[in-house]
Formats: structure tokens, C-alpha cells, sequence
């Protein structure tokens, strides 16, 4: 049901205040930082200033027995919510210079959020808010399609521990509700989408290949000229279910040069451990002292957001290489194939007309 403006506008208003950070945009950092906070704090100066008239009123009002006690208390009741809702009301016009001073405020920042408000300028804010998007799309895959890219790698790590691609169905509506794009097999345009998810998900394929149509919709006699795409989903499982743990840490070797490194010599066991048999919470001790399996086996541990042994990690690493990289194999052999076709229709055309038959 999160797909409710209410339900999300909530949500984010409250995830807000806890998590993410702020990515200040200045060319001189100590300033620019000095500055932001001199504008954030004359902005909530203002909604101070605003609760002590609400007080100021309501004592005016309870205590005055005289009419120009009343008059009074009314006059400083409406003045404080007129600067207050003009305040409020010229954030939303911040992309005008005059007004771009308010985006300083958190205040006004959780107020934007609030009312599902997207700040659009030519110029960027002065701080940029980062939080996670998972309650409106994990995999950033809209603002790929909304820029209409020809070439899309897509990762999901999320919890979805039965395969049923929930946040890559959700983007894809998402999609179709702004009318970005349709999908389709690109081995078989014929085909659609949902029983190629199917073929991939009862499949040890590393990757799922997508097709995707721009400016299919609308009459036909409106539709300009169409381009296409493609998106190489890499969905975290495991293939090869048959692997040892192996080495508990990322070695320099391995990074660089890509040499598998040798298991440690333990006496806990857990490098002859196979990978889908790790479990574990919170320290490498839990693998070997309890690997019960309540917090969930690698890779779908349940966990992950908050803690990570560091064999987790290391396996984690791993295995995300192990997925991207036949799936990058195979977009740069796209790419290149791409590159070939236009070459030839370039040569072809740059030809001239084909010489007629005598």
C-alpha cells in the first residue's frame, strides 16, 4: 500500500528525521557552511518567534476583560500565522533567488517532504538531503528510464528472499504508470516480460536481460521516433550452491591482481563451511559457536542492515563480483555489437545510393 501518496508522504516525513545526511554545495566550504546556518537559523527564529505569539494571543485573550485587549490579541494571533504561512508558502518558490535562502532550514526541508514537494532549479540547493528511496523505488532504475539511457545494469540486494523480483515488478509499473516505456524479451519481442521473470527465476542464470521501448504510447500517427534500451538485472543469490567459505577476509591480492587467496587454518571449521550454511549475527564468533540459522543463511541474511561479520562481508564482496561480471561480459559484447551495426550503416550511407542495374 505504499504506493499511496498519504502512506509515503508519512513514511518519509518520519524516516527524515533519523536517517541520511546533508551534502552542502558551496565553492568556499567554511563560509558557505556559516552562511547556512546563519539563513536555517533566521528561518527557525521565525517559527519561534511564531509559538511565542500563539502564546502571547492566547494570554492576551484569557487574561484581557477590555476590547482593545481583544483587538489586540487577535491582530498578533493572524500576524504570526501571516509571516509564518508567507514563510512557508515562498519555499516553494525557492528556484527564485530571493527565496533560495529558505532551503537552509531543516524545518522547511521536512515540510517539503511532507507535501510530496520536489524542489526543481537551474541551480542546485544550497544542501541536498541524502535518505534512502526504498520507500518509493530501491533500485533507481526510473530515473534511468527517465533519461532514457540505452544501456541500464541494475542491482537488487534487498530482502527478497523468495525470488519474487517485488522491487524490480514495482519500478516497472512505475514506469508504465508515467507512460516512460513498455518491456519485452529482447531474444523475442513477441514475448512479454512476466514469463521471462519466470524463466529467470527457476534458472541459475547470473543476470536477467530486458528489453525496454521508449515513446510507445499514444496513437500510432503521434508516436515519433522510437528508441530502445536494455537492462541487465543481477539479482543476489547464489549460483554455485556447492562453494566453500573459504578465506574470512578481503585480501589486497585479491582486490588488485584478482588472485583467489588461500583459507586460513582454523580450528572453528568455518572455511570448510559450504556458503549457503553460514549464518551468524553479529561477530565471526556466531558462525562457529552458534550457526543456528535464526538471523537467516548467507546470503539472505536477515541482519544486513545492521550488522555484518566480517566473513559476511568478505562472501558478500565475493559474490557480487561473482554475479556482475558475466552479466558486464555480456553488455559490453551488446555494446560492442551495437557499435558494429551503426559502423556498418554509417559506411553504407556516407556509400551513397546503390549504382543501377544496366
Amino acid at each position: 500500500k505504499m504506493n499511496k501518496v498519504w502512506v509515503r508522504a508519512t513514511f518519509l516525513a518520519l524516516f527524515n528525521l533519523f536517517m541520511g545526511d546533508y551534502v552542502t554545495f558551496s565553492a568556499l566550504p567554511f563560509q558557505g557552511d556559516f552562511m547556512s546556518r546563519l539563513q536555517a537559523t533566521v528561518v527557525h527564529s521565525v517559527f519561534v518567534l511564531f509559538l511565542a505569539a500563539m502564546y502571547t494571543s492566547q494570554m492576551l485573550a484569557f487574561n484581557g476583560s477590555q476590547d482593545g485587549t481583544c483587538r489586540l490579541a487577535s491582530a498578533v494571533f493572524w500576524a504570526a500565522w501571516g509571516v509564518l504561512g508567507f514563510i512557508v508558502a515562498a519555499s516553494f518558490f525557492a528556484f527564485h533567488k530571493s527565496c533560495r535562502w529558505l532551503l537552509s532550514s531543516a524545518l522547511i526541508r521536512h515540510i517539503h517532504t511532507a507535501t510530496m514537494h520536489y524542489h526543481t532549479s537551474p541551480e542546485p540547493p544550497l544542501k541536498l538531503f541524502l535518505n534512502d528511496g526504498g520507500l518509493i523505488e530501491c533500485l533507481g532504475l526510473i530515473s534511468l528510464l527517465r533519461r532514457r539511457c540505452r544501456w541500464m545494469l541494475v542491482t537488487d540486494a534487498t530482502a527478497d528472499f523468495s525470488m519474487e523480483m517485488v522491487c524490480l515488478r514495482d519500478s516497472m509499473q512505475m514506469a508504465r504508470d508515467e507512460r516512460l516505456c513498455s518491456f519485452f524479451d529482447p531474444t523475442n519481442p513477441l514475448r512479454g516480460v512476466e514469463p521471462l521473470m519466470e524463466d529467470y527465476r527457476n534458472s541459475k542464470k547470473a543476470y536477467l536481460r530486458i528489453g525496454v521501448l521508449y515513446d510507445c504510447w499514444g496513437p500510432s500517427d503521434e508516436i515519433r521516433e522510437q528508441q530502445s534500451g536494455e537492462i541487465f538485472f543481477v539479482r543476489m543469490r547464489l549460483i554455485d550452491c556447492d562453494q566453500n567459505v573459504g578465506c574470512q577476509r578481503i585480501t589486497r591480492d585479491e582486490v588488485v591482481d584478482g588472485i583467489q587467496p588461500e583459507p586460513h587454518s582454523t580450528k572453528n571449521g568455518v572455511p570448510d563451511l559450504l556458503r549457503h550454511e553460514l549464518g551468524g549475527c553479529c561477530c565471526d564468533c556466531c558462525h562457529s559457536a552458534c550457526n543456528c540459522g535464526l538471523m537467516g543463511r548467507f546470503p539472505d541474511i536477515s541482519t544486513g542492515n545492521q550488522f555484518l561479520t566480517p566473513t559476511q562481508f568478505a562472501l558478500l564482496c565475493r559474490l557480487g563480483f561473482e554475479l556482475s561480471g558475466s552479466a558486464m561480459d555480456e553488455l559490453e559484447r551488446c555494446q560492442e555489437e551495437q557499435l558494429g551495426i551503426s559502423d556498418v550503416v554509417q559506411h553504407y550511407s556516407q556509400a551513397g545510393p546503390w549504382p543501377e542495374k544496366e
